[in-house]
């Protein structure tokens, strides 16, 4: 079961693999987190984090990717 982080969303992109889903929200200064529907495929670019809003928002979601972009900037090196 994938989870999401749902009533943040910054912009929605569609037709986007993951790699590049990441790349959007870290070129965009207020995206702190993405939820990446593998099925459609849908990125959402979210202005908060699961950790700031304590979760209360954050629900299983089937066929969704969450991620923090605290994770990616240390490996991309951004």
């Amino acid at each position: 079961m994938g989870r999401s982080l749902e009533g943040y969303i910054l912009g929605i992109i569609p037709y986007i693999s993951f790699e590049k889903c990441i790349e959007e929200c870290l070129s965009r200064r207020r995206c702190l987190s993405l939820n990446y529907k593998q099925q459609f495929p849908i990125c959402e670019l979210n202005y908060e984090t699961k950790s700031e809003n304590s979760g209360k928002t954050f629900t299983v979601s089937k066929g969704t990717a969450y991620t923090e972009m605290t994770k990616w900037k240390k490996v991309c090196h951004f």
